[in-house]
């Protein structure tokens, strides 16, 4: 079974890339409601007084990297609430996410800050790289990097 599984994981190509853009939520698959890691408390968080809420999700496809970050935050046009999701470039997703470690920061300059910890997936293994979520309310920008 282990053979298999890492014959499997090595033709996955490697999830590194992390200056990445956010996409919309609707229609993308990691973005299921069902695909909320749990414990809450570990995998959701609030800032800018409840506005945005970030949740890490985890499907079971592909099975080195199914872990996206969804972003909920009021669209800047309207206010209504839309979901902005990160993932990898090659759309697969991460070996896990993790929040911190540090405290977010909210400059009204450049935006929310959040720091966190992507399981990356290189060919050969994992490793543990942090990284930083950046939202822009102002705009609606979301990205990882």
């Amino acid at each position: 079974m282990r053979i298999l599984l890492a014959a499997i994981l090595a033709t996955v190509p490697a999830a590194a890339a992390m200056a990445r853009e956010s996409i919309n939520c609707v229609g993308q698959n990691q973005a299921y409601l069902a695909h909320v890691t749990e414990p809450l408390e570990d995998t959701t968080r609030s800032y800018a007084q409840g506005a945005v809420r970030i949740l890490i999700l985890s499907a079971p496809e592909p099975a080195c990297c199914g872990t996206a970050v969804a972003v909920l935050m009021p669209d800047p046009l309207d206010g209504a609430r839309i979901c902005r999701l990160l993932i990898t470039d090659d759309e697969q997703g991460w070996g896990g996410m993790t929040f911190g470690p540090g405290a977010a920061s909210d400059d009204p300059a450049s935006g929310l800050r959040v720091p966190m910890t992507a399981t990356v997936w290189e060919g050969e293994g994992f490793h543990k790289e942090p990284v930083t979520v950046f939202v822009d309310q102002a705009t609606g920008r979301v990205h990882i990097r």
